[in-house]
């Protein structure tokens, strides 16, 4: 270890699904796979087989669903922001310093700017959010284009200190509703 700071966190939040959505995940298939649990009960042979088998089928759908998005996670260090989702974060979202020209935090509205939660939004203007309605709007400058992304959080005053100390200036010219 050389004992640098380069990639020691400013700013470490994990966000889990609300509890609506982690039983909705579950419970929704719950009335199919206990039919599908009942015919291979008292079928024999075959249809026993196929039945168990698209029961174990719905219950690892359901168990990949939570691992791939049931989480998100936002990190600041030296380097930009990075959010992830999912358990193993392989779905990544990497804003490096030099890109970020503004951010500030500020409520906003999930469904009516977005659609709802999660990865949301095309083109010049996206969501990355798991739940709540406040977060931090970055202005983002990628291939000479400029747009802007919501980064939903559950501190967004300490999410928009982080990038502060990356000397990230604040939003200029928009009537932001602040957190």
């Amino acid at each position: 270890m050389n004992g640098s700071l380069e990639n020691t966190p400013l700013f470490l939040e994990r966000q889990w699904l609300p509890t609506w959505a982690l039983v909705l995940i579950v419970a929704a298939p719950l009335p199919v796979l206990a039919s599908l649990l009942a015919v291979a009960s008292r079928e024999p042979g075959p249809a026993r087989t196929e039945a168990l088998w698209a029961a174990g089928v719905g219950i690892g759908v359901c168990a990949l669903v939570l691992v791939l998005v049931g989480s998100m996670r936002t990190r600041v260090d030296t380097s930009g922001l990075l959010v992830t989702f999912g358990f193993p974060g392989w779905l990544r979202f990497r804003f490096r310093r030099e890109e970020i020209e503004a951010a500030g935090a500020r409520r906003y509205r999930p469904i009516r700017e977005f659609g709802g939660w999660g990865i949301r939004g095309l083109g010049a203007k996206r969501a990355l959010n798991m739940r709540g309605d406040e977060g931090v709007e970055l202005t983002v400058r990628r291939k000479g284009r400029t747009g802007t992304v919501m980064i939903g959080s559950q501190r967004p005053r300490e999410l928009e200190h982080a990038l502060r100390l990356l000397e990230i200036p604040p939003p200029e010219g928009r009537a932001l509703d602040p957190v």
